[in-house]
């Protein structure tokens, strides 16, 4: 209401009525007791995160994130900035995927494009709870 009032001196001014609790939230009013406001495995966006903290609860038990590797196999694989030489092509899927793994909420903690290589992917399974290998099939 401080948009409402202006300083006289020692004294402040208001300017509108204020009727009686006006302004003021009481116990109960935004939360009811034993009210379940996050639903388990709901994902933390900042709305709660805010509405934690206006009920004073500073920590929660969540689940880490999945982590996912992603391997784009294939010699014919080339970044997607490029210039293509003959018998190459932009790994295109690497990048698709790993926005499609990020909106269901995982993480990527390995994104690589190699040739067909057993010790890469022995590689990424060591950081990721597992990999999507995709494979390009390119005929001459």
């Amino acid at each position: 209401m401080i948009e409402y009032t202006e300083p006289m001196g020692d004294e402040i001014a208001v300017n509108s009525p204020v009727s009686n609790l006006q302004n003021i939230v009481g116990i109960g009013d935004d939360v009811k007791e034993n009210e379940i406001i996050l639903s388990k495995n709901t994902v933390l966006k900042s709305q709660h995160i805010g509405a934690l903290a206006a009920l004073g609860v500073s920590e929660v038990k969540v689940l880490t994130k999945i982590k996912v590797g992603i391997l784009s196999t294939g010699d014919e694989l080339v970044a997607v900035d490029t210039p293509l030489k003959l018998g190459q092509i932009r790994d295109v899927n690497t990048h698709s995927l790993a926005a499609m793994i990020k909106s269901f909420g995982c993480e990527v903690v390995y994104q690589n494009r190699v040739g067909d290589l057993f010790d890469d992917i022995q590689k990424a399974l060591k950081k990721s709870y597992f990999i999507i290998r995709c494979g390009t099939y390119f005929r001459r």
